[in-house]
């Protein structure tokens, strides 16, 4: 059976849905009201309520039976669906989720107009400062999806934010996985991919292979527009 990856985003505004909160399981609902700040615990519901609707449209299964746990990396995992993995992000907004089988898939969202990210010099490799300096570019939106790709990519490879997103590119058309070595070198293709789901933020989806164990592997970009 060939992988398979699914996105979804939903917008947040004004929230009052107890529709979401019903989809929760015991935890989650605890968890959200401990979450003192209105807007962040809407973040955290809608997130993992779109989350549940997601797989129990692909599984074919109630969205409350399926139980959200983590790795040792501190990646999202569905039990007892093992085959697949699952990303969630959100912004001030709006949330997105992402789920695969048998592929680590990773996402993030934020918004275009986003105006506090790092210098660029930080984070970003020459080719991308290059690109985001270039006369007639839209710095800010370029920069904003550059971030957003990163992070995508440091989700499904469960790194994290503990790895120098200047010290790998998502730009290039070989992208490097940023995972730890384990001595090996065979390729293996991942891709990125930035989704036209939304005209005020910028989504991107990381797909990599499972159990990857190390060495420099490529991820290739895919066009911009979702299916």
């Amino acid at each position: 059976m060939s992988p398979q990856v699914a996105v979804r985003w939903s917008g947040i505004g004004v929230w009052d849905r107890p529709e979401d909160e019903a989809v929760l399981d015991a935890g989650e609902r605890h968890r959200s009201t401990t979450i003192r700040h209105p807007g962040a615990r809407a973040r955290f519901v809608v997130a993992h309520a779109t989350l549940r609707r997601l797989l129990a449209d692909l599984l074919g299964a109630d969205p409350t039976t399926f139980q959200i746990t983590a790795d040792r990396t501190g990646r999202p995992r569905v039990a007892p669906m093992t085959r697949w993995s699952i990303s969630l992000s959100h912004t001030h907004d709006a949330v997105a989720v992402a789920a695969g089988r048998d592929v680590e898939v990773g996402v993030d969202i934020e918004r275009l107009d986003r105006d506090w990210l790092p210098p660029l010099g930080r984070w970003c490799t020459a080719p991308e400062v290059a690109a985001c300096r270039a006369p007639g570019t839209e710095t800010g939106p370029l920069a904003v999806r550059l971030w957003t790709g990163k992070e995508a990519l440091a989700k499904a490879a469960g790194v994290g934010m503990r790895m120098s997103f200047h010290d790998f590119g998502v730009l290039e058309p070989t992208v490097l996985d940023p995972r730890p070595r384990s001595g090996r070198n065979d390729p293996a293709t991942g891709a990125i991919r930035w989704l036209d789901l939304s005209p005020r933020h910028a989504i991107a989806l990381a797909i990599l292979p499972v159990a990857l164990e190390g060495g420099v592997r490529s991820a290739r970009r895919l066009p911009s527009r979702c299916g």
